[in-house]
């Protein structure tokens, strides 16, 4: 495969935005990255999105402003893939864009295997520091994590 086509795979995978500014994909489409780079890169981003919602629920479980609140549970359902809701009726839930699942799927496409991803999925479940701020009680500090250490980013 040509690194063009492999470029525009990876994008096609990780469906970004059409901002060719962004430095990770003009790196990739410029052909700055390795293959194995992009791999590793993938592979990290698919253990952040696997973990993701749980952070997101450990705070909302001991944050007490409501529209913070509000903003975790909708950030929440759309880690999750849910595409619908009205009250009363069942959370309409499509798997495969939960971001995981996209995240995975971008991996995937960068060259990771499943055994690449689960054994990464395994040595990461330990966020130590946001841990710690959760036991005690520091739902600010853990959002600040979740919130400018990953979402911003």
């Amino acid at each position: 495969m040509a690194d063009i086509e492999f470029a525009n795979a990876l994008l096609a995978a990780a469906r970004p935005d059409d901002d060719w500014s962004d430095p990770l994909v003009s790196s990739i489409v410029s052909g700055r990255l390795s293959r194995d780079a992009i791999r590793r890169y993938a592979i990290g981003i698919a253990t952040i999105s696997a973990a993701f919602p749980r952070r997101i629920a450990q705070i909302l479980a001991i944050c007490d402003v409501a529209v913070v609140r509000e903003s975790l549970i909708a950030n929440l359902l759309e880690e999750e893939g849910v595409t619908a809701w009205e009250p009363g009726a069942a959370l309409r839930v499509v798997r495969e864009k939960s971001h995981a699942a996209l995240a995975r799927r971008f991996a995937r496409a960068a060259g990771a295997s499943d055994a690449e991803i689960d054994t990464a999925l395994s040595a990461s479940r330990n966020a130590r520091w946001f841990e710690n701020a959760i036991e005690r009680g520091d739902w600010l500090g853990a959002f600040a994590y979740v919130s400018v250490g990953h979402e911003a980013n």
